[in-house]
């Protein structure tokens, strides 16, 4: 049996469906969402899970982002009541990547990264991190270590 992660809204599994030349292809989900959010790379993995947590607000961002632009680049929040989520937790968890599945919890945004926990769901296996780099290079040889890359 896969480990779960208790429902929170800020859960989210990401679907790794192909992986060529390093680079991971895919989509993640949220609870509030229909269909998953695709995304073309690790790092914009991260971009679209931080527009998500800025949606929701939660985790809070301890920081406001920098930005070349002038004005505040996450100019509203939605509160959380606001969002219906379309999907009980388990179910979310149950989704998968073709090459790999991740469920990642962010439980806070503090020093301009990430803090929280992830489960490689094929190795069933729990790790922190203290950093969105850490997740990355995390799900990185999590790959790699597969031979899928």
């Amino acid at each position: 049996m896969v480990k779960r992660i208790p429902y929170s809204m800020n859960l989210v599994t990401v679907c790794v469906d192909s992986v060529e030349g390093g680079v991971c292809k895919g989509g993640f989900w949220t609870l509030f969402d229909d269909a998953p959010r695709p995304f073309e790379e690790l790092t914009n993995l991260v971009q679209g899970m931080d527009a998500f947590f800025d949606e929701i607000n939660f985790p809070q961002r301890s920081m406001a982002p920098k930005s070349f632009q002038k004005g505040n680049p996450v100019a509203s929040y939605n509160t959380i009541s606001e969002k219906e989520a379309k999907m009980s937790a388990d179910e979310l968890q149950e989704k998968r990547g073709d090459k790999g599945t991740f469920i990642v919890q962010v439980q806070y945004r503090q020093n301009a990264t990430w803090q929280g926990k992830v489960i490689w769901a094929d190795e069933n296996k729990e790790e922190h991190f203290r950093s969105a780099l850490e997740l990355i290079k995390m799900i990185d040889s999590a790959l790699t270590r597969e031979g899928i890359q």
